[in-house]
Formats: structure tokens, sequence, C-alpha cells
């Protein structure tokens, strides 16, 4: 059983104590799609076991399609066109409705899509926060810290933004 990151509130709704357990799913990798082989490990890679040169399998244009597709089973058995336009879908109404139903505070739209862009700008570098509103502002548009931390902490909820520890 799967639900959105924010249930509609309804007093006659159970809370499932006892009989439903939460669990965090994430988006499928490429080897769960079947488009990758699984030669290359990340464990293998951090344990330094010594691993030759590998050729891919998958071709550029493929790897590409599956970067546009998105890893969600829902888009595994679309078109690549119909896939974009779900993942299309799912960046509009994550930034103009779920962005605000999360916790019910005002967020803007524009805004919303400056933060994640920002973020997908420094992802997997040592930037501060400090530094993405820098960034924002730099591209544009206008956001105090205060407002930026309020936006995080919502697309943290949305499971958009999931930090682990370094």
């Amino acid at each position: 059983m799967t639900r959105s990151a924010k249930p509609i509130k309804d007093q006659q709704r159970h809370t499932g104590v006892g009989r439903i357990v939460k669990i965090k799913m994430r988006p499928m990798s490429l080897y769960e799609m079947n488009a990758s082989n699984g030669s290359v490990s990340i464990q293998d890679f951090i344990n330094q076991m010594k691993m030759g040169v590998q050729k891919s399998t998958v071709s550029i244009k493929d790897l590409l399609a599956h970067i546009c597709r998105g890893r969600w089973p829902g888009t595994i058995d679309l078109s690549v066109e119909q896939a974009i336009v779900a993942v299309e879908n799912y960046y509009h109404t994550l930034t103009s409705e779920d962005i605000v139903d999360v916790d019910n505070v005002k967020r803007d739209q524009t805004r919303a899509k400056a933060v994640i862009k920002s973020f997908s700008r420094n992802i997997s570098t040592l930037t501060s926060y400090q530094t993405m509103v820098k960034d924002i502002i730099e591209h544009g548009d206008q956001i105090s810290d205060e407002s930026f931390y309020s936006y995080i902490r919502a697309l943290e909820k949305l499971y958009i933004i999931d930090n682990v520890p370094a």
C-alpha cells in the first residue's frame, strides 16, 4: 500500500497503528530497471577491490532516456515522450500544490522551482544553504533566508530532498 506524503485529514480514518508499517521508498536504480548489468559495484569500490575496465551495455541515448524518464515504477512501460510528460506533470503539481499542501504554508511556485534548481546545481557538493540563497538571487529570484529554509523543510517533508550524512 502506498500513499502520498500528506494524507487527507479525516475523522473516520484509522491511523493504522499496529497494522501498517511506514517505509521510505526511493526511486529504482538503473540495475533494478534492467538498464544496467550490475558489473560495477559501489560496495566493491568502497572496499577497494580491483575492478577491471567495464564496458557499459547501455548506449548514451538509452542512458539519457532513463534519466529523462525518471525512476518511478509507473514510468517504466511508458514511451520516453509519455514519461517526460508524466515527470513534467509531477514537477508542476509538486511546485504548485504539494509544496503548499504539505504543511498548509502558502508558497510561490516560481520560488519553489528556484530552490529546487539551486539544490540541483549544487547536489553532491559541500555548498552551504547560504551559498544556495545567493545562487537563487544571482539567477534573478528574490528569497529571504527564512523563506529558503521554509521551502527546504517542505521539500524534505515531500521526500524531494533527502540529505544523507557525509
